[in-house]
């Protein structure tokens, strides 16, 4: 199973991303697919597949082998009322062209749009930063949508987001794909901030943000998930509330958990290669890493992920070095 690699904005070479139709895909492009196995310098790509293609659109699959071969559409094409500020994804099961697939994540009825990734606060060529995690079968992106720089203080326009699969806890399951972004169109308002939001105690009714199939009940179906760290409340979100100091005052340790995927009273599975700090982390600047935590793999490096939630913004951390499982 391949390790998972990091992408930045700040890499040589990397693409730019900005409010232009198209540079999304151009993105994703080169980093999930690349070019003779490379996203650009010397870096390899995720090693994803560009199934399908549209202008300013592509279906791109991920590992059919180790993974479960799922798609994840995206429509860079200025689809919504926020125009080339965002693009829009779904993901699905099997796909015939760019627009047509199974088992869509979320359905139509959920989300008409599918979940929106926030590129920039304006539609302008203006460069955002952005950093992408991820293997052949998982892929998590953080774009700092309002500013040139990552700061411990993101925006509401903050984007975190991602799409592939995750650890069924189903026996057998190959729907076990998710879609994560934000879930309305055209909106800097702090509910509507991606995975974040599954991992909040000031969660929002409807403001649905997680989106997976699953096929715990033998049939499978799109659900809305929410990620939980059992018995500590608003911890898993590295908020100020209920959380200790990074690293622990008494240990001079850094503590994380797993993020367990539940809905619709069940759990589903585990979130691949997120890691929630049972810290407050509210000081910290996207990009920030540890390295050695404790219960981690030898090798671990944990990146974070900032977003903004209210004024008591928190956020995760993806793993960068070592095998998502």
């Amino acid at each position: 199973m391949a390790n998972p690699i990091i992408y930045k904005s700040t890499d040589s070479s990397a693409p730019v991303l900005t409010g232009t139709a198209g540079d999304l895909i151009t993105l994703l492009d080169a980093i999930l697919v690349g070019t003779a196995g490379i996203a650009y310098g010397s870096t390899a790509s995720a090693g994803w597949t560009k199934a399908y293609s549209g202008t300013n659109k592509a279906a791109y699959r991920n590992n059919s082998v180790t993974g479960s071969g799922c798609y994840a559409r995206i429509d860079d094409a200025s689809p919504g009322a926020g125009g080339a500020r965002e693009a829009f994804m779904r993901t699905y099961k099997t796909m015939s062209d760019v627009d047509t697939g199974t088992y869509p994540c979320p359905s139509v009825a959920q989300n008409a749009n599918g979940q929106i990734i926030r590129k920039s606060s304006t539609a302008d060529s203006t460069a955002r930063p952005w950093i992408l995690v991820a293997d052949d079968r998982t892929f998590y992106l953080v774009i700092g949508a309002s500013v040139t720089s990552f700061t411990s203080t993101e925006s509401a326009n903050s984007t975190v987001c991602g799409a592939g699969d995750y650890i069924t806890a189903n026996a057998g399951d190959t729907y076990n794909y998710f879609c994560a972004g934000r879930n309305v169109v055209n909106a800097s308002s702090s509910p509507q901030q991606g995975i974040l939001m599954a991992l909040s105690s000031n969660y929002v009714a409807g403001a649905y943000s997680f989106y997976l199939i699953a096929s715990n009940s033998g049939t499978p179906t799109a659900y809305t998930g929410n990620f939980a760290v059992p018995g500590l409340a608003n911890a898993c979100i590295g908020r100020t509330t209920n959380t200790m100091a990074l690293p622990s005052p008494i240990s001079g340790q850094s503590f994380f958990s797993d993020a367990i995927i539940g809905g619709s009273s069940t759990i589903f599975g585990v979130a691949r290669g997120i890691a929630c700090p049972l810290h407050d982390i509210t000081s910290l600047a996207t990009g920030a890493t540890v390295s050695g935590a404790t219960g981690r793999p030898v090798g671990s490096v944990l990146v974070l992920f900032r977003g903004h939630l209210t004024s008591d913004a928190g956020g995760l951390y993806i793993e960068s070095a070592t095998a998502w499982g």
